[in-house]
């Protein structure tokens, strides 16, 4: 009988030892969550943007607003060109001439289109890929058309873009500019 009472206080131990080890497993509290630094502001959101510096806010809409005018500007300007090409083109249409009156408009296209490409991020350039228009009317006529697609293509552009195909019109439109100076002196 000795060995039959051992094998029983042997599984009646390891049967109290399996019950406790599961109590002590299920009755674990869950861990807490870890205290907040001592100085960090209690009112604080934990969203970094949330709630963000005020005085950056500021900063980042007035950036935007200034950004927005500088392309509300572009566009006049693009606005202007395509009018100062029609303008030339009518002018040359009734008189046959090119005054001093159309000389002025021509500067101010050029400053007006030049304005325009180094905002969309071009440069000066020195190729005339573009053949030299034959005469005086041919070059006028083609003027008229390139600031009328320049002003298309700037309007189509939205401002956070760097449009070669308006930098690539820009610069069509000076040296056409400038070949149109040597076709009148």
């Amino acid at each position: 009988m000795s060995r039959l009472a051992f094998r029983i206080l042997l599984i009646i131990t390891l049967s109290l030892f399996a019950v406790l080890t599961i109590n002590a497993q299920s009755i674990r509290p869950a861990p807490s969550p870890p205290l907040p630094p001592i100085n960090a502001a209690p009112d604080k959101p934990e969203h970094p943007d949330f709630g963000a510096d005020p005085g950056e806010d500021l900063r980042a809409r007035l950036v935007i607003k200034a950004d927005q005018k500088q392309h509300e500007e572009n566009l006049a300007r693009a606005r202007e060109a395509s009018d100062l090409g029609t303008q030339l083109l009518e002018a040359y249409k009734t008189s046959k001439t090119f005054t001093a009156d159309e000389s002025k408009k021509l500067e101010r296209m050029e400053k007006l289109v030049k304005k325009i490409r180094n905002d969309a991020g071009g440069q000066d350039s020195e190729d005339e890929a573009n053949p030299s228009p034959g005469t005086l009317e041919t070059a006028i006529k083609r003027l008229a058309d390139l600031t009328n697609e320049l002003r298309k293509d700037v309007e189509k552009t939205p401002r956070h873009v760097i449009s070669a195909v308006v930098i690539d019109r820009a610069n069509d439109v000076i040296g056409l500019i400038q070949r149109l100076r040597k076709l009148t002196h």
